[in-house]
């Protein structure tokens, strides 16, 4: 009996790794940089806010940020089966401080509307990375290049090989940034166009606290459904992990161009506090 329950607990524990080296491939580097992008972005925001004051940063950029940013709620909720009550897309309440809002009921037994509230809270990011690509594909002379990058189990079993895979990820979103930064380049209008919306979206993904913590509760059913799913398919052994694999190296294939995005947020951001202080220093 004893050593029953022995190999229950090593087979159950084989399965939870199993698990998190699955969501790991899947979903680790892009959550890591989902969390870096919101702090940025957040910063942005703020340092824009700061520069243009609230009325003129709301007009300028923040009608198209805010905008995507509650489109990115609200595409979620359809993809994810929940009802919308009430969407906002801009609607800046001086009172409250809400800039917009997607309110949205689900059925808290259906496994997969629970799961949704993870995604849901994700939306913005997920939206405005996918338009700054857009915007980058369709208006940089250069466009997107075509990545190919290799995932494998190893390169999370260590900290060297995972940060290999982060170096072959910069270098790819590197040859993008030199591309963009020539001065033949700039010298077209598209780039400007790609800079403003860069700016507008940039600025508008970041996360709020009700965001986060209604996430949560999704990511958890989501780590335990695919718990689950490990342990039915270790059973019956059949983990499809040529699939896994597939998945993972076309999510990889995205990480340049989150780091490329995510970059230029970061040198926007550093820009505006520059002039921020700059405009300190003058009126002091």
């Amino acid at each position: 009996m004893l050593e029953i329950l022995q190999n229950i607990g090593i087979f159950a524990l084989d399965s939870l790794k199993t698990t998190g080296m699955i969501l790991l491939m899947i979903m680790g580097p892009g959550m890591l940089f989902a969390l870096i992008m919101n702090s940025v972005s957040t910063r942005l925001k703020s340092e824009l806010w700061n520069l243009l004051g609230r009325k003129l940063y709301l007009a300028a950029f923040g009608w198209l940020g805010v905008s995507v940013h509650e489109l990115g709620h609200a595409v979620m909720c359809l993809l994810f089966g929940h009802k919308i009550n009430k969407l906002q897309l801009f609607a800046p309440d001086q009172k409250s401080g809400t800039l917009g809002a997607v309110n949205h009921s689900f059925n808290p037994r259906n496994p997969y509307q629970v799961v949704g509230n993870f995604f849901i809270a994700l939306g913005p990011v997920i939206l405005g990375v996918a338009v700054i690509w857009a915007a980058a594909h369709f208006l940089l002379p250069h466009g997107i290049a075509s990545l190919d990058i290799s995932v494998k189990w190893s390169d999370f079993r260590s900290l060297d090989s995972f940060l290999r895979l982060a170096a072959s990820s910069w270098g790819a979103a590197k040859d993008m940034l030199d591309d963009l930064f020539t001065k033949a380049v700039w010298s077209q209008w598209q780039t400007w166009v790609f800079t403003y919306i860069l700016i507008c979206v940039g600025s508008g993904i970041s996360l709020s606290w009700s965001d986060i913590s209604g996430g949560i509760e999704g990511f958890l059913a989501f780590f335990v459904l695919l718990f689950i799913a490990v342990l039915i398919a270790a059973y019956l052994d059949s983990i499809p992990t040529q699939q896994i694999k597939a998945l993972s190296r076309a999510i990889a294939n995205v990480y340049p161009f989150m780091l490329f995005a995510l970059a230029l947020n970061a040198m926007l951001a550093v820009s505006v506090f520059l002039l921020n202080t700059l405009k300190e220093s003058i009126k002091s």
